[in-house]
């Protein structure tokens, strides 16, 4: 059942948000007054459709705003000001009169200035409100603002907002991940209780499990989300069980690097063997950031920096992906399969020649490698 709005109340209980979309549902005709602190603001609508909106807020000013537009000269406004002071007319009147502005400057600048107004009150959080069925006072301009398109719009302005926030939020966690410890990622002190535990575990794991962002484009903010991810639960994993976490308390207590104090190599290897599993599943994105965690840890293991090679030559991140492979060469000279694997990254980013060289020194390493003998036969017929 949709929630039905009285005349009057306070914004925390209806957000102006239900406010335009109860009026829009009903197709009501009257003012909706707002007021938050000194700020008070009243939108006009009929049949549910905004017709005209006023603040104020000086910043809303017509005048202002057609200044800023650069529609009129500060001496223009300056002047429209004085004559204002000096007769009842509006100011959009005297500067049509005066010849500073043409009406279709006056009728958008007037839209933008409502869509404004309703735009910016869709934020309000406190405040009340009060709303007056039927009434429109005469001679208002009729603007025909649909609410629907100023609802959606803000919508999706809030939500790029708040997206921009939020990666924000994971690139500076994601850079500090190494350095904090168990319960400064968690969000508990080191005496926490099990419960609170399990409640700050589960608050995190709802903001940030990259299956709640599969909207966002940039796939490294999705790998970033599976090494936080990851880490969260290791430090769930530890806090959780008695044992565990006396021995992290104790090595903390010694005075051993933060993440540092549990084997680097241990939370390494599994993190890639999630990474496997993702990369197995075709979940490449997240195998990224699992292999990338991996590596970071212990930087020493070529596999890790293979295995996010072929991860990133999989979501066509070529350049990436040749600069992991060449570590796990400069780590293992002496891998023939490293060398296939920069041979076809090479294929698939168009540099035949340099492929063809990559397949030639694994067959130095290895001259019975099946795969580079392969890839050189095909080269061979192709030309």
């Amino acid at each position: 059942m949709k929630k039905k709005i009285p005349l009057e109340g306070t914004l925390v209980d209806y957000p102006p948000s239900e406010l335009l979309s109860f009026i829009l549902r009903e197709k009501k005709t009257g003012a909706l007054t707002l007021q938050n602190k000194s700020v008070s603001k009243c939108i006009y609508f009929k049949d549910g459709d905004v017709m005209f909106a006023a603040s104020t807020n000086g910043d809303y000013r017509l005048g202002r705003l057609l200044l800023k537009k650069g529609k009129i000269t500060k001496e223009q406004y300056n002047k429209s000001l004085g004559l204002l002071a000096r007769n009842k007319k509006r100011l959009g009147d005297i500067l049509l009169e005066s010849g500073h502005i043409t009406p279709p400057d006056l009728f958008q600048s007037l839209r933008y200035q409502s869509r404004k107004i309703v735009s910016d009150v869709l934020a309000w959080e406190e405040g009340r409100f009060s709303f007056q069925e039927g009434f429109l006072p005469e001679g208002v301009t009729k603007l025909n603002i649909k609410t629907d398109e100023v609802i959606r719009e803000n919508a999706e302005r809030m939500s790029a907002e708040a997206n921009t926030a939020f990666i924000d939020k994971v690139n500076m966690l994601y850079e500090k991940l190494d350095t904090l410890s168990y319960h400064e990622i968690l969000g508990v002190d080191t005496n926490a209780r099990a419960s609170d535990i399990r409640r700050k575990y589960l608050e995190k794991v709802k903001e940030f499990h990259p299956d709640r962002y599969f909207h966002l484009t940039d796939s490294s903010i999705t790998a970033k989300l599976a090494a936080i991810i990851a880490v969260i639960n290791m430090a769930n994993d530890t806090l959780s069980d008695d044992k565990s976490r006396m021995e992290y308390k104790s090595l903390l207590v010694k005075g051993i690097q933060k993440n540092k104090s549990i084997n680097n190599v241990l939370i390494a290897e599994e993190q890639f063997k999630k990474g496997l599993c993702e990369f197995r599943s075709s979940s490449f994105a997240k195998a990224i950031g699992l292999f990338q965690w991996a590596a970071r840890l212990h930087p020493e293991n070529a596999s890790y920096w293979s295995y996010l090679s072929s991860a990133l030559s999989s979501t066509g991140q070529y350049k990436e992906a040749e600069e992991a492979v060449q570590k796990a060469i400069g780590l293992e000279p002496y891998n023939a399969e490293y060398y296939v694997h920069l041979g076809l990254i090479y294929i698939q980013d168009g540099m035949i020649k340099k492929a063809r060289q990559q397949f030639e020194t694994a067959l130095e390493w290895d001259p019975a490698n099946k795969k580079a003998n392969e890839e050189l036969e095909k080269l061979r017929q192709k030309r």
